[in-house]
């Protein structure tokens, strides 16, 4: 998937929603740096700043190794 500023926080909001149907929340910033670490391994206001310059990055490819690692 290609994220952009706006998909990348709408998308945020959606995993947001999703945490807390699971009674999974999270303060504010882990959830956004969580969210930035699973779909672009960056924390989200690096992820945000890099969305920013170059107008759209890649997501990465999530795999059962990488959840492992978290």
């Amino acid at each position: 998937m290609q994220f952009t500023n706006t998909t990348f926080k709408s998308t945020f909001a959606h995993f947001r929603k999703s945490l807390k149907a699971y009674d999974l929340e999270l303060n504010l910033n882990s959830a956004q740096d969580l969210w930035g670490e699973i779909v672009l391994r960056k924390k989200f206001s690096a992820a945000s700043a890099s969305l920013n310059r170059h107008g759209s990055l890649q997501a990465v490819t999530i795999s059962s190794q990488i959840v492992q690692k978290h």
